[in-house]
């Protein structure tokens, strides 16, 4: 199973703890893929490394994170060039989900999540789901 982390989700767990993720849980014990691109990385790694999130993590923190992604993630070169969220900088985790032929989104951003329309547009087209944490744990320990 391949899923795409928005930025939201990878920098929560790093807040609360890899051990409070079940998507890191899960993609750390092999049940998942977790598709990665240079695009994706380098927003998480702009995002990590900006004033505000610096009194939760140290720089120690957010290197281990962006190496363990860059070392055990399966990197997609992003081909699919859709315009397809009210915000257009969503569309890189749009687009590689695409690309990379995942089944789930994983994110908190409701531009993304709460998003009828485009939820819709991706399992009808792409056969991909738009999922929080939350849903995507429930989904997955039903099967």
């Amino acid at each position: 199973m391949r899923i795409v982390a928005d930025t939201n989700v990878l920098v929560r767990a790093l807040i609360s703890g890899v051990d409070s993720s079940p998507l890191l849980q899960l993609w750390l014990s092999g049940q998942i893929q977790l598709a990665v691109s240079t695009g994706t990385l380098a927003e998480l790694a702009s995002v990590l490394t900006r004033p505000k999130f610096q009194r939760y993590f140290t720089a120690d923190n957010v290197t281990g994170l962006l190496t363990l992604l860059r070392e055990h993630g399966e990197w997609v070169a992003i081909t699919a060039q859709f315009a397809l969220c009210r915000d257009p900088k969503d569309d890189v985790f749009l687009n590689l989900a695409i690309t990379a032929q995942a089944d789930y989104l994983v994110s908190e951003d409701n531009d993304l999540v709460a998003d009828a329309a485009l939820k819709a547009r991706m399992l009808n087209d792409h056969q991909i789901q738009i999922v929080r944490e939350a849903e995507l744990a429930k989904a997955l320990a039903g099967r």
